[in-house]
């Protein structure tokens, strides 16, 4: 299945699906700051920027990789992958989203945000899932490596 066939239930995956999934997905994993644009209006090759920023380079990795595994399940695979060798600034190329996953330091850095200030913040709905567990927790988000 490529990124933009059928869901289970015949209706194609859109755009605003995959950008949703991928957002929860971080939310599960504790990203930090997620961002939403719609660039279609500003450039030919995505619609989406989605943004999020992890504590460290371990964080970064914890999320890219819960994102992977995630999307998978549902049949969507990145066209392309850059920076997981060190996490500091991963992306992911969707198609349709472009993730940037931030240490963040280097987010505060580039300021994506402030350089793609005429996209359209898109709304991310997060209300269905249930809060990330504290801190402590003993599944913590450093373990997810498999």
């Amino acid at each position: 299945m490529t990124n933009l066939e059928q869901q289970s239930n015949d209706r194609p995956i859109q755009p605003e699906d995959i950008l949703q999934f991928i957002a929860q997905a971080m939310y599960q994993k504790k990203g930090v700051d997620i961002v939403a644009l719609d660039v279609s209006e500003l450039v030919y090759y995505t619609d989406f920027f989605l943004i999020c920023s992890g504590r460290s380079d371990v964080h970064v990795k914890g999320l890219y990789r819960h994102i992977e595994k995630e999307l998978s399940r549902k049949g969507i695979t990145p066209l392309s992958v850059e920076g997981q060798e060190h996490c500091r600034w991963v992306l992911m190329d969707f198609g349709p989203v472009i993730v940037h996953l931030f240490y963040e330091p280097l987010r505060d850095l580039y300021e994506l945000e402030k350089l793609w200030a005429d996209g359209k913040p898109v709304a991310l709905d997060l209300s269905k899932l249930p809060p990330p567990e504290p801190e402590n927790a003993a599944d913590d988000l450093l373990t997810d490596f498999d």
